[in-house]
């Protein structure tokens, strides 16, 4: 009997390590060590799987832009050399780790994913190229000062920090909107689209979508991420 325990126990770690052996291939880092290893990595491919609109609104240098939920992505990245080592981010670490996955399937042999996307790439205060041709919409980004001035103006304000393609995001728009209507005049719902302010989401570090803030005379009520019902964010308003 001990002569066959001893052998399964063998045979287990023989398994655990082989498995171990198959998962050198991947890695999901940090936004300052993604840097150093771009930097210190040659002959590699960078890619942005978001959409191109928000590619335009702001990438990482030298990135190409192919769309993870477009029609186009396996079929484009088919064309890609999969012995060269490839990096992958989007804004916040939900498309690119399924791009991640997808691509080792498909053959890749070195994928090194973003943690946090390129939400936590800016918090960071690391470089980025912007595809847009003119300032105009920088300049229409709300500022902090403009959120200070709104949070004086206001007993009780609540600001969403969203984006157009966040699926949780969506889900909490109509329960900000049904508690707005449930207590008209006593609080004011913002939504502030982090891919059209960045400057605002990096000053205020936030890395994950959605974001809640609520100020109760002029003081932080309370702060959430995720997806919350309407119940849930009443509550902590203070109704």
């Amino acid at each position: 009997m001990k002569k066959y325990s001893f052998l399964l126990f063998f045979v287990t770690c023989l398994l655990y390590a082989c498995s171990n052996g198959q998962n050198t291939g991947y890695s999901l880092i940090e936004p300052a060590a993604f840097s150093e290893k771009i930097k210190s990595t040659t002959d590699i491919t960078l890619l942005d799987v978001r959409t191109p609109e928000e590619y335009a609104g702001g990438h990482l240098p030298n990135a190409i832009n192919i769309d993870w939920n477009g029609d186009q992505f396996n079929a484009t990245t088919e064309k890609l050399d999969k012995t060269k080592p490839v990096f992958v981010y989007c804004m916040s670490g939900g498309r690119s780790h399924s791009a991640a996955q997808d691509l080792q399937k498909r053959g890749f042999k070195n994928v090194t994913e973003l943690k946090g996307g390129i939400l936590k790439w800016r918090a960071a205060g690391l470089a980025e190229e912007s595809g847009a041709s003119s300032t105009t919409s920088s300049r229409a980004e709300m500022t902090k000062i403009d959120m200070d001035k709104m949070i004086i103006d206001n007993k009780l304000i609540i600001f969403d920090f969203f984006a157009e393609w966040c699926g949780p995001c969506k889900k909490l728009k109509p329960e900000l909107e049904a508690l707005e209507a449930a207590h008209k005049g006593q609080v004011k719902v913002v939504r502030i689209d982090v891919d059209k302010n960045k400057t605002l989401a990096r000053e205020l570090q936030i890395t994950e979508i959605p974001v809640i803030m609520i100020y109760k005379n002029k003081q932080i009520q309370w702060t959430g991420t995720g997806y919350f019902p309407m119940k849930d964010i009443e509550v902590n308003c203070g109704f």
